[in-house]
């Protein structure tokens, strides 16, 4: 539409019944110009056709098509560098400045604003947005998608840059603390994790950059713990303090059977990994027809030649390879199904032969689909939050529309997944050769593989509830954070405590296609020890630790520094085609101004009358 346009705000639709109104109102008052004397008749028609003339636009309102010149924008986030304000306030004097922080300090007049949406919204002429600071927050980079933004970033600050750690860990597991640290000097820094006033462990830095370190030690008790992450120079000054919650939960004392075919390097692995936590385990392997090779550990010994009532009464988890169930007799195979339906969890460690129905007397109902890959990624705690161990899958998945609910899964696959039998667990697994993880130095990640299959295929009375939180590491006081439960609860009712008093309820909503996954948000005023759990299951709490915001202040300003510069360098074109520079709004003429003169034309119709 062309600069100068005239044109009406009023909905087309409604525009017939004003001028219908006002001709009407014409009709009414067309007698008025022939009344006596009717030498002044010119001058009533004059007023009349300026008082309906007046009505008529106040009903259509009209508007016209101003061109409106470019724009650019100067947006302050946290921590902006006074210098940089300078310099482009120097090089674009006309640009308007906002700010998502306090900006008192600046000479200039600055807009503060909640977030850069109020910017596009305010000013559809944007041409050009620069962004000085530590950036915007993740949730605002979206509606930049088709802007000219130019991002004039921090440095990262010094301190720590990247942490991982398990938030929760077992009893005898080493707590592993990886991360980054950025540093300007090459002056020496003692980076160290304390308990109580007791180094636990710690490290060396003399070195300038981004500096890797690790941190390792071995916890003596269970509970819940807060160490301290300390950076201190040569002078012994703290550079940097912060807490880092972790709970330590005591070993599970749950009795494990194991019962293969012949001997594998699979189960072999796992029974010494069962071992060294000191749990009961008892192995039976096949040597021939009728004969069994026995192994107890932290056990007395049993008859294990049959595997009947007995013998399952004495365990809450079996775990067989699937060519161990072909040797089972008819009755053994009863007694089987019947104490998984009234508790037992069974971990199926599956094979080529999971795929014939013979074969599958427990697990009829599985299906499954070729897949073009024999290995999948599986998240494990690490440097920087997590790391993607590679392990061996048959080529198959678990399609996920027979009741199953996922355990391992990547990129739409499903290569572990337990499914109810009544009051116990069937849990499949297609993964293959894990012991390699092992052979591979990377003890840790087979550890917490195994933890994660074993304890998904217990029966409800040991673990009814499985909590997740979906923030990674740190949560922080009046931040929303989302955390997940998976239950076998009909409408969990789920509530949250601080220092063992409840304050009150979450709401939770359940996963559309996952009958037994619930979500909820926890938004707290209070640091510290927090716990969620359910009303039918209080005993079972999920604790979380919740910071003050201006902890770990480095790491944070880092994430959103790196965040920005990510999302830059994919969205940002290599040739930019910049939008129309100038643009048409529309600037409605002002409907008092139509009422004024409305109201004066018939005030001099009046006057008129009385001369």
């Amino acid at each position: 539409m062309q600069e100068n346009t005239i044109i009406f705000l009023l909905e087309a639709s409604y525009r017939p019944w004003v001028i219908g109104a006002v001709f009407l109102t014409w009709v009414g008052l067309i007698g008025t110009m022939y009344r006596s004397p009717i030498s002044r008749k010119w001058f009533r028609g004059i007023m009349l056709s300026i008082a309906l003339f007046c009505l008529l636009l106040a009903g259509l309102r009209p508007a016209q098509m101003k061109r409106e010149a470019a724009r650019k924008v100067i947006y302050l986030t946290e921590n902006y560098p006074v210098e940089i304000v300078d310099s482009l306030t120097q090089l674009f004097p006309k640009a308007a400045l906002f700010s998502s922080t306090n900006a008192l300090d600046l000479p200039y007049q600055v807009t503060q604003i909640p977030d850069v949406s109020t910017i596009l919204n305010s000013i559809p002429q944007l041409e050009e947005l620069h962004i000085l600071g530590d950036g915007l927050k993740e949730d605002e980079f979206e509606p930049l998608q088709e802007r000219k933004v130019f991002f004039h970033l921090n440095a990262l600050p010094e301190g720590v840059i990247q942490i991982g750690y398990p938030q929760i860990t077992q009893l005898g597991n080493a707590l592993i603390f990886k991360g980054s640290i950025n540093k300007n000097n090459t002056e020496k820094w003692t980076v160290s994790i304390e308990g109580t006033g007791t180094v636990l462990a710690s490290t060396t830095i003399d070195k300038a950059g981004e500096i890797p370190f690790e941190l390792k030690f071995t916890p003596k008790s269970a509970g819940r713990f807060l160490y301290s992450l300390k950076i201190k120079n040569d002078q012994d000054t703290i550079i940097q303090a912060d807490q880092i919650p972790v709970v330590v939960t005591p070993l599970a004392d749950y009795r494990i059977l194991i019962v293969q075919a012949t001997p594998s390097f699979e189960t072999k692995y796992l029974k010494n990994l069962l071992a060294k936590d000191g749990r009961t385990v008892a192995v039976r392997s096949r040597v021939s027809k009728g004969k069994f090779k026995t192994d107890f550990i932290n056990s007395e010994e049993i008859d294990l030649a049959k595997i009947n009532s007995s013998v399952l009464k004495n365990f809450e988890l079996l775990v067989m390879d699937q060519a161990a169930i072909g040797f089972l007799a008819a009755e053994e195979r009863q007694t089987l199904k019947k104490a998984i339906q009234n508790g037992l969890g069974f971990l199926l460690l599956a094979d080529a032969s999971t795929l014939k129905s013979d074969n599958q007397f427990l697990t009829k109902q599985i299906s499954l689909k070729k897949t073009l890959s024999k290995s999948t990624t599986w998240p494990f705690v690490t440097e920087g939050g997590v790391e993607n161990i590679s392990l061996s899958t048959l080529p198959y998945s678990i399609m996920n529309n027979q009741g199953f609910y996922p355990v391992i899964e990547a990129s739409g696959n499903i290569y572990a997944a337990y499914k109810r039998q009544d009051a116990g667990r069937v849990l499949v697994s297609l993964l293959d050769k894990t012991y390699l993880l092992q052979l591979n130095s990377q003890s840790e990640a087979y550890r917490s593989l195994w933890m994660t299959l074993l304890n998904a295929c217990l029966a409800p009375e040991w673990f009814a509830n499985d909590w997740i939180l979906e923030e990674p590491l740190l949560a922080y006081v009046r931040h929303p954070f989302t955390i997940k439960l998976i239950t076998e609860e009909q409408s969990p009712s789920i509530f949250l405590s601080f220092e063992e008093r409840n304050i009150g309820h979450l709401p939770a909503f359940q996963h559309p296609t996952y009958q037994e996954e619930w979500e909820s948000v926890i938004w707290s005023t209070n640091t510290g020890w927090h716990s969620v759990a359910t009303k039918r299951h209080p005993q079972e709490r999920k604790w979380v630790f919740i910071q003050d915001k201006t902890a770990w202040k480095s790491l944070s300003r880092a994430k959103r520094i790196q965040a920005n510069k990510r999302w830059f360098s994919k969205h940002q074109p290599a040739v930019y085609q910049p939008p129309l520079l100038a643009v048409n709004q529309q600037k409605a003429f002002p409907l008092w101004w139509f009422y004024l003169g409305f109201l004066m034309a018939l005030g001099l119709l009046w006057v008129e009358e009385k001369w």
